[in-house]
């Protein structure tokens, strides 16, 4: 829960300035933690919120979309490598008109699997954030979702990204 690591001040005012004017929301948090997200995502519409102790994040998001659930807000920030491997579970989520909002390591902390994830991913080790980026826009429209960029935070040592689909 340390603030200097989870940043959460930022999360949050990134959460409210990308979602102002939105109520009644849907929104799925794919790894609810210290509730520093989820207290904000609240203020906008009704939030799942599955923790790590409810299992593999994996399992219960395809469980999500095995019962056929879609939400106007996805939020994945599992400050690992899972983002990458999610990523197209999540965007299956995501309604056509959303928001998603990503938190990604920098390159800076990419080390095995990691930085061998990035590279399937990305074509880079290291990839920089741009890259990061045109690889959700490349998945994004592989699920019919054309995906725009909203905000992207530098906040140490990840990348927290908020996109919208238009």
């Amino acid at each position: 829960g340390d603030p200097s690591i989870h940043h959460p001040q930022a999360k949050q005012k990134q959460i409210r300035d990308c979602l102002k004017g939105n109520n009644n929301l849907n929104i799925y948090e794919v790894h609810g933690g210290f509730g520093y997200c989820t207290e904000a995502f609240a203020e906008f519409g009704n939030v799942t919120s599955r923790k790590h102790e409810e299992g593999d994040e994996t399992h219960l998001t395809n469980e999500e979309i095995a019962n056929k659930r879609s939400y106007d807000v996805v939020d994945l920030d599992p400050y690992g490598y899972s983002t990458i491997r999610l990523l197209p579970d999540v965007i299956r989520l995501l309604r056509k008109e959303g928001h998603l909002f990503l938190t990604i390591p920098t390159g800076r902390v990419f080390s095995p699997p990691g930085d061998t994830l990035m590279e399937a991913a990305c074509g880079f080790a290291k990839p920089p954030v741009s890259e990061i980026i045109r690889y959700i826009e490349r998945i994004g429209k592989l699920y019919n979702r054309e995906l725009a960029v909203q905000d992207v935070l530098h906040l140490g040592a990840v990348w927290r990204i908020a996109m919208k689909t238009v």
